[in-house]
């Protein structure tokens, strides 16, 4: 509690309280100057002992997290100068790291894909953050890579940096890590280790957790598994007694604990412009832009995009069959029905590919979920054209054409696996 109070200093230096005009506070009972109650009773609080109260936790300001967002961008970026970001796609990891290493955080990115045409309205910085977030080292199987060069040059503080402002700019967010380390980041506290499957950790982790609870003979897998145990922290001679405790080590280990020094610095970079703050505030949204993402869901991309139909009825209902057409192929996404070829332009294999619901938004938005900043997308019918359907990622829309032959649900199909298929990025992993 603060509270003023006025001090004269007189001789042998003795320090005297002057009381002059004095009341008492109703709640504490205390007494203070009359122009001092005022401020005190703003701070006293009705409590045993008058003991301060912790502060009271602060209510978010808006609804949803993208709102909160879109606040915090327009206060952010107040200045028209921006980062002219030019990268080369089939370099584009060295390219962008180069171009990110000199920006000022303070200004937006405009992303040009040097050899392709287009002008960033929204959708080449998602894509550029897409790609980012996909081909990035520092992320590895729902967590970071552990790397003593990465660490020493603050790389995951860096990383932490372009995930805000990918925020900031709209994108979805990285969707990249596992739910108890997406938890940690938000709420700073340790996972239930209980809790954490099993698949989280490395394929040799899984196989040594196994062995050692099923095993009768502990002095076997001590030897076989005596590196990792000490990695672990567990030093102890293994035995049935403490196999449990030995299993518990190593999940902790290599679950958790071994990403903790990368965590931190990702965390550091993510205070960026607040952004860590207000995916804080509002936890729920806060997860989905860092937790790992199935791809799995048809409803929202239905939802998303809205057709644009014509006036003319004869023309509407072939419209309307293309919108069932679509709406049929997004759920064969969903259910994995749907496989292509992928041809590496490096050794000319082919590999099969199912499809899942994050392709078709990379090609068809430039991101693999759907845009946070961007209400709708539309259905557009192009009744007179001989062109393939074509997608615009800026201000999504699917412009549908060759609209009688659409109408068989094989036909449409085959035209939109073409434009998955031939987006740049498809079956780079």
């Amino acid at each position: 509690m603060f509270v003023l109070w006025k001090y004269n200093i007189v001789k042998n230096d003795e320090l005297i309280v002057m009381a002059k005009n004095q009341t008492s506070c109703p709640i504490c009972k205390k007494s203070f100057e009359k122009e001092e109650i005022e401020i005190h009773a703003a701070l006293c609080g009705d409590v045993e002992n008058n003991e301060p109260q912790p502060p009271a936790k602060t209510k978010p300001l808006h609804s949803t997290l993208q709102e909160a967002i879109e606040i915090l961008s327009s206060t952010v970026y107040t200045n028209k100068t921006q980062n002219n970001i030019s990268v080369i796609r089939r370099i584009f990891m060295t390219t962008a790291m180069q171009q990110l290493a000199d920006i000022d955080w303070n200004c937006k990115l405009n992303i040009c894909f040097i050899g392709e045409e287009g002008l960033d309205s929204g959708g080449l910085g998602r894509e550029f953050f897409s790609l980012f977030f996909k081909q990035t080292p520092l992320f590895d199987s729902g967590a970071f890579t552990v790397n003593s060069e990465y660490l020493e040059k603050k790389q995951y503080v860096l990383l932490g940096k372009i995930v805000a402002i990918a925020i900031l700019h709209g994108h979805a967010g990285p969707q990249s890590l596992h739910p108890h380390i997406t938890d940690y980041i938000l709420s700073m506290q340790e996972p239930d280790f209980n809790q954490i499957p099993l698949n989280v950790v490395r394929a040799d982790v899984r196989h040594a957790i196994d062995e050692i609870t099923t095993s009768t003979n502990m002095k076997d897998q001590d030897n076989m598994y005596v590196d990792l145990l000490e990695m672990a922290g567990f030093l102890k001679l293994l035995t049935a007694e403490n196999k449990n405790d030995a299993v518990l080590s190593l999940k902790t280990h290599y679950a958790f604990y071994k990403f903790l020094p990368p965590i931190l610095q990702f965390i550091e970079g993510l205070t960026l412009h607040n952004v860590l703050t207000e995916l804080k505030n509002y936890s729920v949204e806060g997860k989905k832009c860092l937790q790992m993402n199935s791809y799995n869901d048809a409803a929202p991309v239905i939802d998303f995009y809205k057709p644009s139909y014509s006036k003319d009825e004869n023309l509407k209902q072939k419209e309307e069959v293309c919108v069932y057409n679509f709406h049929q192929f997004l759920r064969k996404l969903q259910r994995g029905k749907i496989c292509s070829k992928w041809v590496s332009l490096e050794d000319d294999s082919e590999e099969d590919v199912v499809l899942h619901l994050g392709h078709f938004l990379q090609a068809a938005v430039g991101s693999p979920t759907l845009p946070r900043d961007i209400i709708c997308g539309l259905l557009i019918f192009d009744h007179s054209s001989k062109d393939l359907t074509t997608v615009n990622t800026c201000a999504p829309s699917i412009t549908f054409k060759k609209i009688d032959e659409i109408q068989t649900y094989d036909n449409f199909e085959d035209s939109l696996i073409n434009i998955i298929v031939c987006a740049y990025g498809f079956g780079i992993e």
